[in-house]
């Protein structure tokens, strides 16, 4: 039971970190969480499955309410949603390989949220159609994931495995 119960505790904690970050970053002007070329802060989080299994429903959770903010309403609830939820299973079961703990998330948020974001009219660009302007919406997907997941997951991954403060506050 004890365990069970740190299990939806560390998920909780997790999904309420990543709505807050979603927040917050949506106050920032310039539509950092839900344009085109996206710098979700809360993404930095998808490294955590290397550290704790409850990761992986902690961030499909965090992430499906922020996207409750989304002005793309019910494609991101499923759609992005989805995909965070692919990428932190997929960075829990190569949790042994700590170095390509931010690769899933950028990954599958370019082949999934890209073409979602064509798809729904999110991706306008001049005299581009078809599947050169899917390919761009990937890429700069692709670019707001790497930023995020690489610039800033990479560094708390190695921050927190270092320090062990993980493994004290859970």
């Amino acid at each position: 039971m004890k365990k069970r119960s740190l299990y939806l505790s560390q998920g909780a904690v997790i999904a309420a970190v990543y709505v807050v970050l979603v927040y917050i970053t949506n106050l920032i002007p310039g539509n950092l969480n839900f344009g085109m070329v996206q710098f979700r802060l809360s993404e930095a989080l998808c490294i955590l499955p290397v550290f704790t299994p409850a990761a992986v429903p902690g961030l499909f959770l965090g992430c499906l309410l922020s996207n409750l903010m989304s002005p793309m309403t019910w494609a991101d609830w499923v759609f992005g949603s989805s995909a965070t939820l692919i990428a932190a299973w997929l960075t829990y079961f190569f949790r042994k390989y700590k170095w390509f703990a931010p690769v899933p998330a950028v990954v599958v948020n370019a082949l999934v949220v890209g073409p979602m974001l064509y798809f729904m009219g999110f991706v306008q660009i001049e005299n581009v159609m078809g599947l050169t302007a899917i390919l761009i919406s990937m890429g700069s997907v692709a670019l707001g994931q790497i930023v995020v997941c690489m610039g800033l997951g990479y560094p708390l991954m190695t921050i927190i495995d270092r320090s062990g403060v993980f493994k004290k506050c859970f």
